[in-house]
């Protein structure tokens, strides 16, 4: 996640600058089910050396490198739940391939299958599968895992003050939790909704001999990238122009209101109004007119104020610099 040397050599994290803390939940042999919650209710406020809990603490991310088994298992749900609550972003890896358990559709783990958690998967450098990686559907009949990314062979640091390589999808998931603190960073004001779709939608579809179709059962909605994922909070991933059509002709004239001003002065902007009414749409709404002694018309666009697409209300100003002697004519 934030892997790198005490002078910023040495990058292994995708976010080496953000900051990190911990809660132990584990020991050589394991954990139990009241230390996980226990650390979790942590996490939802940090506690000091003292042992005074700080919500103000609270961490935009947290990464669970752990799971359990396959199935509908609720127990750690209410947790996940609360966390989104507090506006921490979930991340879960999907689980893997064990003596125990083979793998293949449905098998991946608790809690990466609730609907809250954000399950990742593994892949290869060739953005293949990793054969150790649970697949879906989830307990609750969702595409599981929701994203993929690289989990052979990650090098990571290791106990000892040195550097290995390590696969799973317990590595893959750090690589996601790093980037939702890239977008974080980018905007901090991001739901953990929004953290998901820009993950999703700037995704890398992947597919092969299996899974035909994206999204699905084994690289969700695809390998994350980084870089589109903050891109689209940043600049956006592209913008849509364009008109909806509806079948047949427009044989219906629009129709509209409008209330002349009584007045006008020279040299004063004049605004005006007008409720425009269609059928089936209306377009765009433009102001012609011309003043003093000119004979080429001048035009203006209309804004929408009020209404819709159907029945709206336009207004439009002509500026003061163009109202002039002897007469002002627009329609």
């Amino acid at each position: 996640m934030v892997g790198s040397e005490a002078d910023g050599s040495n990058q292994i994290g995708v976010a080496p600058s953000a900051e990190w803390i911990a809660v132990k939940a584990f020991s050589a042999v394991g954990g139990t089910d009241a230390d996980l919650l226990a650390a979790g209710e942590w996490i939802l406020a940090p506690k000091d050396a003292d042992g005074n809990p700080h919500p103000e603490m609270v961490p935009d991310i947290v990464n669970n490198s752990w799971g359990g088994g396959r199935g509908l298992d609720e127990w750690y749900r209410p947790m996940v739940q609360a966390w989104r609550d507090a506006g921490i972003f979930p991340a879960f890896a999907a689980g893997n391939t064990t003596d125990t358990e083979p793998g293949g559709p449905g098998s991946i783990a608790a809690p990466s299958n609730y609907p809250e958690a954000f399950a990742v998967g593994a892949v290869n450098n060739e953005n293949e599968l990793a054969d150790f990686s649970l697949q879906g559907p989830s307990s609750y009949d969702e595409i599981k895992p929701d994203v993929v990314a690289p989990g052979v062979g990650i090098r990571s640091a290791i106990p000892g003050s040195g550097y290995g390589g390590k696969s799973g999808t317990f590595m893959a998931t750090p690589l996601v939790s790093g980037t939702v603190a890239l977008l974080r960073q980018a905007d901090s004001s991001l739901s953990v909704d929004e953290l998901e779709n820009a993950l999703i939608n700037s995704a890398k579809p992947l597919t092969d001999g299996e899974f035909s179709e994206s999204p699905n059962n084994g690289y969700g909605h695809g390998v994350i990238n980084a870089f589109s994922a903050v891109s689209s909070v940043t600049t956006g991933l592209g913008t849509v122009k364009g008109h909806v059509f509806k079948d047949g002709e427009d044989t219906e004239e629009p129709t509209f209101t409008h209330k002349a001003p009584a007045s006008a002065s020279a040299g004063i902007a004049i605004p005006l109004s007008i409720q425009v009414e269609d059928n089936i749409s209306v377009d765009h709404v433009t102001l012609e007119y011309r003043s003093g002694d000119g004979s080429q018309w001048e035009t203006i666009e209309a804004e929408r104020t009020g209404g819709d697409y159907k029945n709206g209300t336009y207004k439009v100003e002509i500026p003061g610099e163009n109202v002039a002697e002897p007469a002002l004519t627009y329609r």
